[in-house]
C-alpha cells in the first residue's frame, strides 16, 4: 500500500535529519570554553589599552573582541537553528504520530463492518423469515449509525424497502 503523505512525509523528515546532521558538523568546531577564555584575553588588551590611553591599540583591541563576540553570536544563532530544525521534526512526528493512529481508527472501523457485513449475511443465510429479516437489519443499521430504513435487498436480495415507515 503506497500512501502519499507518507512518502512526502518520510521524504521531509530526511531532510530535516540531513540539516540537522549538518547544523551538529557547524557546531562540532566551536568550544564555548575556548571562545570565553579568548574573550577575557581581549578584554583584558581593551583595559589595557584604555588605561595606557593608546588610541590604536585601543581600536584594535575592541576590533578583536567584537570578532569574538561576533563568532560567538555565530555559534548561538546555529544552536537556535538546531533547535529550530530540532522542533519542525518533533512537528512532523506528531503530524505523523496522529496520520497513523488515524488510519489505525479507519482500518479498526473497516474490519468491524465488514465483520457486521459477515454476520448480517450468516443471519440473512440461516433466516427467511421477512419480518425477522427486516427487525434485524433496522436493529443492525441503528447499531452502525446507519439510517434506520434499508433496502431489503441488503438483507434477503430484493429491492423493496424495510424499515419504519416503509409500509413493510
Amino acid at each position: 500500500m503506497q500512501d502519499e503523505d507518507l512518502i512526502s512525509l518520510r521524504e521531509e523528515v530526511g531532510l530535516v535529519d540531513v540539516r540537522i546532521g549538518l547544523l551538529v558538523k557547524r557546531l562540532e568546531g566551536e568550544d564555548s570554553a575556548a571562545l570565553w577564555a579568548e574573550g577575557r584575553e581581549t578584554w583584558a588588551a581593551v583595559l589595557a589599552a584604555h588605561a595606557r590611553q593608546d588610541d590604536e591599540a585601543l581600536a584594535a583591541a575592541l576590533t578583536e573582541h567584537g570578532r569574538l563576540i561576533a563568532r560567538g553570536a555565530s555559534g548561538e544563532d546555529r544552536w537556535d537553528d538546531l533547535l529550530t530544525v530540532m522542533r519542525h521534526k518533533a512537528d512532523l512526528a506528531a503530524r505523523e504520530w496522529k496520520r497513523l493512529a488515524d488510519l489505525d481508527e479507519m482500518l479498526r472501523k473497516a474490519r468491524a463492518m465488514v465483520l457486521v457485513a459477515n454476520l448480517a449475511s450468516i443471519v440473512q443465510a440461516r433466516v427467511k423469515d421477512r419480518e425477522t429479516l427486516a427487525a434485524i437489519a433496522t436493529d443492525i443499521n441503528a447499531l452502525v449509525g446507519a439510517p434506520a430504513r434499508c433496502r431489503a435487498r441488503d438483507v434477503e436480495g430484493e429491492g423493496t424497502d424495510v424499515g419504519p415507515g416503509s409500509g413493510a
